[in-house]
């Protein structure tokens, strides 16, 4: 299972199978517990071409997630990110459903007062 961590910066990737140019419109919508969280536009998204193994071609989409918006999602269920797409004819087409854990980071902690950390055998040290 994929994972985005809560209060991080993280990228979702996705496959598809479709040349991305002959697409007139795309949205990834994220839901948690039946409902909308977050939805990035096609001017969020991030489109790279690659081959696979059978030299079939795929174009890998990318988006970014700020901080702030990875911790839009509760830390204690599963996340559903899908594809929706408008091809040019008009028909609009909703790819395949992707399941995500939700971590918790430790962005929380703050050291106060800092205290340098010696490495390997040494022991901790406080910072003069």
């Amino acid at each position: 299972m994929r994972t985005i961590f809560r209060n991080a910066s993280n990228r979702v990737l996705l496959k598809l199978r479709d040349d991305p140019a002959a697409l007139a419109d795309a949205v990834l919508l994220f839901r948690q517990n039946g409902r909308p969280v977050l939805t990035k536009g096609k001017e969020a998204l991030s489109v790279r071409p690659g081959t696979d193994s059978r030299g079939q071609p795929f174009w890998e989409l990318s988006a970014e997630l700020s901080p702030a918006e990875a911790a839009l999602f509760d830390g204690r269920g599963l996340v559903f990110a899908q594809l929706a797409v408008l091809r040019e004819s008009g028909r609009q087409d909703c790819g395949e459903i992707v399941e995500f854990d939700v971590c918790d980071t430790a962005a929380e902690i703050r050291f106060d007062p800092p205290r340098g950390k010696a490495w390997k055998n040494e022991s901790w040290r406080a910072e003069t």
